[in-house]
């Protein structure tokens, strides 16, 4: 496949998709209401709201948030005995 063909139809695809949004619910709609996929991504989160965890996606790093706060206290509690 040439550039000008793989250029032409990329060109097809983003004027076929343009209209198209994710919506408050995470489904993909078009301008007219149509719906296209129910959940946006295949496991239904959002993406920008992810973190990968031993190569999953995940809502969070639980591991790190634990370390996060035993850091914080642990600061907390020698700043407190001083």
């Amino acid at each position: 496949m040439g550039t000008a063909t793989s250029g032409y139809m990329q060109r097809r695809i983003i004027k076929l998709t343009e209209d198209m949004k994710i919506q408050q619910d995470s489904s993909v709609r078009d301008v007219s209401g149509k719906i296209y996929q129910i959940s946006y991504g295949d496991n239904g989160f959002d993406p920008t709201a992810t973190v990968k965890v031993n190569g999953k996606q995940q809502m969070c790093d639980i591991s790190r948030i634990c370390d996060k706060l035993n850091m914080k206290h642990e600061l907390s509690l020698k700043k407190s005995k001083k």
